[in-house]
């Protein structure tokens, strides 16, 4: 299992859609810097005579009124998918999953494939905002917010808001790990769909299709349901306030399901 493991990982980021999934992140990252953060970079912008420019309501989670901000977090799924959620598709049209399993366990194949995958994909999304919150954190002071200001995006009713106005560094860091394991979710959706599709465009586009499909359902019933996802993925949390066990009762769901789908086909298969 182990030797399995570090081939899948090593090819799941020793690739250039994992290098081209990064670059267009720090490009929309990016945009999204220069417009938010370096016109105040070495000096104190004061808002409004009120209260200092601070990291927290400059980067790129938590600047609402920025586009790029929206855009990012809107197509975060296909940033998560480019890098390997095709690739067993891929191995399977080109014969290598044969040799694969000629010299390991087919279970064990299959479950390197969804490490690596859910991995990648994880990482993909959250490099690029990492990078952004350096810079950011260059440009601007980490002032601690306070919501008396009105400058700052987090509601008294929003997801560990308190964590947010006292430890902000340490709700970025929650909110980083609640998208890297979404975009891992999203990802496995993509290894269940390769049994059914034999073209490797539509399973790069199908977690993103999901999103979307996911979040026009669920808003048809209401704008504001905690199963939107495009509601609560935002760390800003504008549209609706993170609930935290319904989204990851949603999150497991869509993975469970992926995940026996993915290992009952794969393994009943017959690959010779």
């Amino acid at each position: 299992m182990y030797s399995i493991l570090k081939i899948e990982i090593k090819r799941a980021f020793i690739n250039k859609y994992f290098c081209i999934s990064v670059i267009i992140g720090l490009i929309i990252v990016s945009m999204q810097t220069i417009e938010c953060t370096l016109p105040f970079a070495g000096e104190t912008h004061i808002i409004e005579d009120v209260y200092p420019q601070s990291v927290f309501n400059s980067y790129i989670g938590l600047s609402i009124s920025n586009a790029w901000s929206h855009v990012y977090y809107m197509i975060f799924p296909l940033i998560a998918a480019l890098p390997y959620a095709s690739s067993y598709l891929l191995d399977k049209k080109s014969g290598f999953i044969k040799l694969i399993y000629t010299k390991t366990q087919k279970s064990f194949y299959l479950s390197a494939k969804l490490i690596a995958v859910f991995l990648s994909g994880g990482f993909a999304v959250t490099l690029p905002l990492l990078f952004n919150l350096w810079i950011t954190a260059l440009c601007v002071p980490s002032v601690i917010p306070d919501i008396s200001t009105g400058f700052f995006p987090i509601f008294g009713n929003g997801f560990a808001s308190r964590i947010y106005y006292t430890h902000p560094y340490v709700y970025i860091a929650i909110y980083n790990v609640i998208i890297f394991i979404v975009s891992g979710v999203f990802c496995s959706t993509a290894l269940a769909l390769s049994h059914f599709f034999n073209y490797s465009s539509i399973v790069l586009v199908s977690p993103f299709l999901l999103y979307v499909m996911i979040s026009f359902i669920t808003s048809s019933f209401s704008q504001q349901s905690p199963l939107n996802t495009t509601n609560w993925i935002f760390p800003a949390q504008t549209s609706y306030p993170l609930d935290l066990p319904i989204a990851c009762t949603e999150m497991l769901i869509i993975f469970v399901i992926s995940c026996c789908v993915y290992y009952f086909k794969g393994l009943k298969d017959d690959t010779f």
